[in-house]
């Protein structure tokens, strides 16, 4: 087992196995303000595979199934936060799984 080191960031907050204990998801604070990544490796041999950002940094990712994960994240053009899932083998853009308007109308329905 190989130490893991993250120095470009401030704090490791979560990690997590998949349901085969074959990968290790860590999320963890950049030294950007309020962003942070999920970074995927695979176990035992702890060689990197992927990193995805997310923002603010304390939206940790989450295992969907063996090969997906999903990351919280917030879409500076819509002004909404966002859940993306990711492949961890797969290099496709992420798919939007919930989009949820930061603001809402106030429309009456009377």
């Amino acid at each position: 087992f190989k130490r893991l080191h993250f120095p470009s960031w401030k704090a490791v907050f979560q990690s997590l196995f998949n349901e085969q204990d074959s990968l290790l998801l860590v999320s963890g604070v950049t030294q950007e303000p309020f962003e942070g990544e999920v970074t995927i490796y695979s176990f035992p041999k702890c060689n990197h595979i992927k990193t995805v950002n997310c923002k603010p940094y304390d939206s940790f990712g989450s295992w969907l199934g063996n090969t997906f994960f999903i990351v919280g994240d917030f879409d500076d053009i819509a002004f909404s936060s966002v859940v993306t899932m990711h492949s961890v083998f797969d290099n496709t853009p992420p798919k939007y799984v919930l989009f949820r308007p930061k603001f809402r109308s106030s429309i009456s329905l009377s």
